[in-house]
């Protein structure tokens, strides 16, 4: 995960950023450290640097924070006070949680008079505040808080409301469908053979989300999420969910909730809710009718579960459901354990038998009538 603390002088950047390192165990480091030589003469002769000057600098931290994002992560303390500046710290990392330390002048100023080390004239400070571009994004924080405070609100903050697993067509469409209704998310894809690049290739396609996290690290997902967590599998039913949930349960913690959401027969469900319930995880079977563009703009969800736990899940899903005529969700909790998808295997059978029955019609009628004659008979 990569964060940046981001604010004028003296508002804490390095203070926040060393107590969040100490707090979820990932590195910091202070972005002053990677200016080129030609900066770092130029500011210790008292001169400012301009956008020229600070391009090649921007440039290595993207790129540094590519690095430390492919492996421990890290927390890096910027001031990044333009939005072109934050741009380009951007420009190779999607999932950048940015967090605004904000504070007004006064308060600042006097904390830096307070500072034995102070060497900013007021002056100085009054041009960081003329040029900041205060972000209309990420997290912003009271800098009047302790750090105590701070540091609480931006772990609460910055863990996602729900997590989808395997971005196929549905999962992929059905991720954006949440993303869209205003859920902070969390992606996984594993990142082996063909399916190497699927998380990098999303979250570049959807790079306007801010509100998307991505992984291929399982562990790393899990703990993105909020407690407790929310998962989606949206994998191919049969052993493979078997297969990840071997691989997930182990990570998960008491009254988390994992909801296939694949079209699984219904006495696998009913089995591995009696399997899951022995970790005290709670699963819900949701099997979810529409296709790709039903996933992406409303699907008819139904699912089977206990009352507690899909009351836990009801506004995400109900959320990305389609509506009827009067507004209602296409959306319910059909009945316990396996009830979801043993109505999803009625509403299949129904839905290709009438499917048959349409071309079994058209083939009778195809000798002896015009298309136009057909549509004129199957529309009546």
């Amino acid at each position: 995960m990569i964060y940046i603390i981001m604010g004028v002088s003296g508002c804490g950047k390095s203070t926040i950023s060393e107590a969040l390192s100490e707090a979820i165990n990932i590195p910091f480091y202070d972005a002053d450290d990677f200016h080129p030589t030609a900066n770092i003469q130029k500011m210790s002769q008292g001169q400012p640097l301009n956008d020229n000057d600070r391009q090649p600098w921007l440039e290595q931290l993207a790129t540094e924070l590519y690095n430390w994002n492919v492996g421990k992560g890290g927390i890096l303390a910027c001031s990044a006070l333009k939005e072109t500046y934050r741009q380009i710290l951007s420009s190779k990392v999607n999932n950048i949680h940015w967090i605004y330390l904000n504070g007004s002048f006064d308060l600042i100023y006097n904390r830096m008079q307070q500072r034995e080390s102070h060497f900013m004239k007021k002056e100085m400070l009054q041009s960081q505040f003329d040029t900041l571009e205060v972000p209309n994004y990420g997290l912003s924080i009271d800098i009047s808080k302790s750090v105590e405070e701070m540091i609480n609100e931006i772990m609460n903050n910055s863990k996602s409301e729900f997590g989808v697993i395997g971005l196929g067509v549905m999962g992929s469409n059905l991720s954006l469908n949440i993303a869209d209704n205003g859920f902070s998310l969390s992606v996984y894809n594993r990142a082996e053979g063909a399916e190497k690049e699927v998380i990098n290739n999303f979250m570049q396609q959807n790079s306007d989300y801010k509100n998307i996290q991505g992984f291929t690290d399982l562990s790393a997902f899990v703990e993105s999420l909020q407690t407790p967590r929310k998962i989606l599998l949206m994998v191919k039913a049969g052993k493979v969910i078997d297969l990840v949930l071997n691989q997930l349960s182990p990570l998960l913690s008491p009254n988390d909730i994992v909801i296939d959401g694949g079209n699984s027969h219904y006495s696998d469900t009913k089995r591995r809710v009696k399997q899951l319930a022995e970790a005290k995880i709670e699963f819900i079977g949701s099997r979810i009718s529409g296709g790709e563009k039903g996933a992406r703009f409303g699907a008819s969800i139904m699912s089977g579960g206990t009352k507690e736990s899909y009351s836990k899940v009801a506004n995400v899903l109900e959320s990305i459901s389609a509506k009827d005529k009067n507004g209602q969700p296409c959306c319910t909790l059909i009945g316990k354990d396996g009830a979801g998808h043993f109505i999803k295997m009625v509403h299949n059978g129904i839905e290709y038998a009438e499917m048959q029955l349409l071309a079994e019609c058209y083939a009778l009628l195809k000798p002896n009538y015009t298309y136009d004659e057909i549509h004129s008979i199957f529309k009546s």
